[in-house]
């Protein structure tokens, strides 16, 4: 499982909880500097996040990288339009013409 994956190596032969808790801390990267936060721009944050967890550029999201490669685009829909409904046509009026 991913858990297990992605355990930290060493733990299992340290004797007590606080010991593995002082492993644990001392094998994680040091605190990342704001030069870093601003190298990349707002626009490519969720790019930025997808790549920190192993996605390349040009392949599916996934365990097994089989999904959709290019994005689902956002579609808005009407206001107040529920689920499953379709917009109804406009309705065209006619004019009442009143005798003088």
């Amino acid at each position: 499982p991913l858990l297990w994956k992605n355990r930290v190596p060493g733990l299992e032969d340290l004797p007590d909880e606080d010991a593995k808790f002082r492993h644990d801390v001392a094998q994680r990267p040091d605190e990342a500097a704001m030069e870093r936060y601003e190298e990349v721009p707002v626009e490519e944050f969720g790019k930025a996040v997808l790549r920190g967890m192993g996605w390349r550029p040009g392949k599916a999201i996934g365990k097994n990288q089989t999904g959709l490669v290019e994005p689902v685009e956002f579609v808005p829909r009407p206001h107040r339009l529920g689920l499953g409904a379709t917009p109804k046509a406009p309705e065209v009026k006619q004019k009442k013409y009143i005798k003088p």
